[in-house]
């Protein structure tokens, strides 16, 4: 077996920060994110929303291209683009 040094991040109750992790931490900006102080929180909801709005731009161009019934959307995952058939009636039984 390797004896190699490695670092197990299972979770916060078996690791062991570095000397280096403990200065990331003791340097990271904090704030509260209830309140929007946090500017990680605030970097990762921006970053988001301006993937969304890049999603919403593509499906609009999708729709106008192809366009669906209210059976079926749109999916995209990773650069692949498809079309899925869904139940339209929200759970409720067909009379």
């Amino acid at each position: 077996m390797s004896k190699e040094k490695y670092i197990d991040l299972r979770s916060d109750t078996v690791t062991r920060p570095t000397a280096g992790m403990l200065q990331a931490m003791f340097d990271a900006e904090v704030g509260d994110d209830v309140f929007e102080e946090d500017p990680t929180v605030i970097a990762l909801e921006e970053k988001s929303a301006k993937a969304f709005k890049e999603l919403e731009k593509i499906q609009n161009e999708l729709e106008k291209e192809y366009p669906l019934n209210e059976n079926f959307t749109y999916v995209m995952y990773g650069n692949k683009i498809g079309i899925v058939r869904y139940s339209g009636n929200d759970g409720e039984q067909e009379e």
